[in-house]
């Protein structure tokens, strides 16, 4: 991993002696490079000017936003450090209970290194919906003919009393067919503004 003097970075152990070149520095601390050294780095706490020492491989560059084992989903297409990919669900044989927060595992070859998440799904079957049957398709079909293509939009009714009735609209009328109480139009949804394309009209 390469750094640069300025990265933030996180400390993830104190293998090797930095148990005591990082006194006053704590695992998961984000901290800054000042100063690198071949393998070595110094660093300081964001706020304070206390300096340490550590090893590069001690550290890890710190994240704006650190993606945890909290935000795994189910569905999850997991990567692991060895090549091997897993997905997160509750039938995986991988062990997800044994990572920590950072998607990381006792055997560091089977950390998680990267998780993609399918976003789009493509509809490969969709049910059309059957809003008017065909008696009322004909029906509605021979009211509206004389001006077919000056209609806006035909909607179905409800009044508070329970009647209901079929308006149908055009830019400059609105033309009422007699009301009704019965199941009929029972496709159509209450005070929905229908074009004719939706009513297969």
């Amino acid at each position: 991993m390469k750094f640069k003097i300025g990265d933030r970075v996180k400390i993830i152990s104190k293998k090797n002696g930095d148990q005591y070149t990082t006194y006053g520095f704590k695992i998961g601390d984000i901290c800054r490079i000042a100063k690198i050294d071949n393998n070595r780095l110094a660093i300081y706490k964001d706020k304070g000017d206390y300096f340490g020492f550590i090893f590069k491989y001690n550290v890890e560059l710190a994240q704006e936003n650190q993606f945890t084992k909290a935000d795994l989903k189910h569905g999850d297409k997991c990567t692991l450090k060895n090549g091997q990919v897993i997905f997160f669900d509750k039938t995986s044989n991988y062990s997800f209970d044994s990572i920590d927060e950072q998607l990381r595992y006792f055997n560091d070859d089977v950390s998680i290194a990267k998780v993609e998440r399918p976003i789009k799904y493509e509809t490969v079957f969709e049910r059309e919906e059957v809003v008017l049957d065909e008696t009322e398709k004909r029906y509605l079909s021979g009211v509206i003919r004389p001006f077919k293509d000056k209609v806006k939009y035909i909607q179905k009714w409800t009044y508070s009393t329970g009647v209901k009735e079929i308006k149908i609209a055009t830019s400059k009328t609105i033309t009422r067919l007699p009301g009704f109480t019965n199941d009929i139009y029972k496709g159509m949804k209450e005070n929905k503004k229908y074009t004719l394309k939706e009513l297969g009209l």
